[in-house]
Formats: structure tokens, sequence, C-alpha cells
């Protein structure tokens, strides 16, 4: 695949800025207090370093790392966090590279669950993200905008310790905006 992608280039078919780099994040809070305080974190965060694969340069392959950490912390204190990589694709709808539409596959997910008060778990599965963005251009190469992402991850393995090892059907999805920002040369 790298190869015929390298080729694709060498010989004309890639434009003049066929490389991408995609970067989105999000950040967000939230405390109540009742009887007791309640406080919410989450941490979206992903990189992807793409190439253009058309003339033109619509569509994007690229490779992608993210990261999400979610804190609810009252009487006790839940924690998860998950990182994970896979293939990402992208489709710029208007010839003027502003809108998009992105989707990725993480092939490899792996996240730790530590329930308040309990033993911390290490999940293992894969994750699907679809994202909706507008990004106009800050200058010739930079962009910046926001995103709208959904976000589903499936865990099918689960480790508690290093031995307890077991066959699980978890799932946790979001729906969450993101900044973005993308660099194409």
């Amino acid at each position: 695949m790298r190869i015929a992608l390298g080729a694709a280039c060498v010989i004309g078919a890639c434009p003049a800025r066929a490389f991408v780099l995609d970067i989105n994040a999000f950040y967000y809070s939230d405390s109540f207090k009742q009887s007791t305080q309640e406080t919410q974190t989450r941490i979206f965060g992903d990189v992807m370093l793409g190439l253009a694969i058309d003339k033109k340069g619509l569509w994007v392959v690229g490779w992608n790392v993210g990261y999400v950490s979610a804190t609810d912390q009252g009487a006790t204190t839940d924690t998860y966090t998950v990182t994970e990589m896979g293939p990402k694709f992208g489709l710029f709808l208007d010839k003027e590279r502003v809108y998009g539409l992105w989707a990725t596959y993480n092939l490899t997910v792996s996240g730790t669950y530590s329930p308040g008060g309990g033993t911390a778990e290490t999940w293992r599965g894969t994750s699907l993200k679809v994202e909706l963005g507008v990004t106009p251009a800050l200058d010739t190469e930079m962009f910046a905008g926001v995103k709208l992402i959904y976000h589903s991850e499936t865990f099918n393995e689960s480790l508690i310790g290093s031995t307890n090892y077991s066959q699980v059907a978890y799932n946790r999805a979001f729906i969450y905006p993101s900044l973005n920002f993308s660099m194409r040369f």
C-alpha cells in the first residue's frame, strides 16, 4: 500500500500539497455541588498524518493515534483512559477543502477502567470514529476550525491484575465537538 502511494506521488498523481497533518482536541469539565461535590472531566485528542491520494487533494488516507480520558469524581473516583490507533480516511466536500467528512477505524484500542474503590481493569478492542468538520484556511498551509465527532469504542477482552483474563462485550460511545487544526503541505 505504501509503495503504491509513494509511486503515485513520484509519477505526479498526488497534488502539490499531498501531506496532511490533522489534530483534534476537546476538553470538558463540569462541577456540581449538592450534598457532596461531584466533578466530571473529559479529554479527547487525536493526531493523523495522511496523504492525499487524488490530484485535487480531496481524498486523504492516513494513520491516526488517539487518546480519551474520562474522570467522574464524587464520593469515589472512577477513571477511564484509552489510547488507540488505526487508519483514517477523509473526503473534502468542496474544492477549497474547507468542509470535510472523516472516518477512522482504530484497530488497536487499549484502555484502563478504574472504578472507585474497585480493582483496575485493562480492556482491549476496537473503535470507530466519524467526524464532520468545517476548517477554513488561516494561510496557504494552515487551517483551523471545528468538528462534530461520534466516537464508539467496543471492548472484547478484559484483564484484571495479571492473571484474570475474560472475554467481555463492553461498549462506550461519545458525541462531542472538537477544535481542529490542520496543516496541508
